[in-house]
């Protein structure tokens, strides 16, 4: 009896093919099974493949490691049904192995997904595409079963790279442009984030044009460097205090923005550090006080600090497009899931 997935001959009588565990018995019998229309794309797509597939198979050893290049070996819609791991193999009647591997990769990619943000999410993000790969390649089990371990490594290298970055590398980059994931810094004490949590921010599709006193956002801090003092580059996240045409003025420590005092949703983080500062916010720019700042300049007398405070004036001008966007939501931890304001 003829194996329908990888045409070996098995002995009369057998359940399951010897060389790929395909099941053999035919569950039933059309008398008038449907006939292919000759106008469609597959029944062309298979005309110019057989002769090919049949000159192949008669040049190539049985134990050849090009023998699964064959085509036909496989069924198109198993493979098509496959782009969702496990779907292609319960097709071909496969169902214990079909839900296995649809239930590993289901779970992979929920707890891929609820650790976004965190160290844990890339090591299960590429566990799941892992067990996409696993799912192609007992798919072509049976056209493998003659090849060397060579090739069997090679084609399980190659599907792991197209999946990355053919499937799940679009699917990364479109999400992201939407929201993305950031682990909050090194902060000081306060009532609205804290270190280690997880937030989401808007990605560059839904970044507004402008911002507005008040937002909560995720920006890029430049390096500065000078003769002994230096400010560490990076991301960091704290309030908008000005934008543009706000005179903002610091006395004491105190933030006044255009005559009034700012409002507690309005505020920096932590407590402000500059003392002192009186300037107009500039157009394309905005006043963002770090609540922490990786300052480090020479000594604590009056010179260091008048350079500390120029160094913090000067990183608190943020221009417009190092501002990446505003943050929306706390996913970790759990507890405090929820919209941050």
């Amino acid at each position: 009896m003829q194996c329908a997935n990888c045409t070996f001959e098995n002995m009369p009588g057998m359940k399951a093919c010897v060389r790929c565990g395909s099941t053999l018995t035919v569950d039933e019998l059309l008398l008038e099974p449907p006939r292919a229309s000759c106008g469609r794309v597959g029944t062309r797509v298979r005309r110019l493949l057989n002769p090919l597939r049949t000159t192949l198979a008669h040049r190539l050893p049985l134990n050849s490691p090009l023998q699964w290049l064959l085509p036909g070996r496989v069924s198109w819609v198993a493979f098509v049904l496959t782009i969702i791991p496990g779907l292609g193999h319960l097709q071909m009647r496969r169902r214990t192995l079909g839900w296995s591997l649809l239930g590993a990769w289901l779970a992979s990619l929920a707890a891929s997904v609820l650790t976004l943000g965190t160290d844990w999410h890339g090591p299960l993000w590429y566990m799941t595409i892992a067990a996409h790969c696993l799912a192609f390649s007992l798919l072509f089990a049976g056209s493998l079963a003659a090849s060397g371990i060579f090739t069997r490594l090679l084609f399980g290298a190659l599907t792991f790279a197209a999946l990355a970055l053919l499937v799940y590398g679009p699917i990364t980059a479109v999400a992201s442009s939407f929201y993305k994931f950031m682990s909050v810094p090194r902060v000081c004490a306060n009532a609205v984030v804290s270190e280690s949590d997880v937030i989401v921010y808007e990605g560059p599709r839904l970044r507004p044009e402008s911002f507005s006193r008040g937002d909560l956002v995720v920006y890029r801090m430049e390096r500065v460097m000078g003769d002994g003092y230096y400010i560490a580059g990076g991301f960091n996240l704290d309030r908008i205090v000005g934008v543009p045409g706000d005179h903002v003025r610091v006395v004491g420590g105190e933030v006044f923005v255009n005559g009034r005092s700012l409002d507690a949703g309005s505020r920096p983080l932590a407590a402000c550090r500059l003392e002192t500062f009186d300037d107009v916010i500039q157009p394309g720019h905005y006043m963002i006080i770090p609540s922490v700042l990786d300052l480090r300049a020479p000594g604590i007398g009056p010179k260091g600090r008048r350079v500390a405070q120029y160094l913090l004036s000067t990183v608190s001008n943020v221009k417009h497009e190092n501002i990446l966007g505003r943050i929306v939501y706390r996913v970790h931890p759990w507890s405090n899931f929820g919209e941050m304001e």
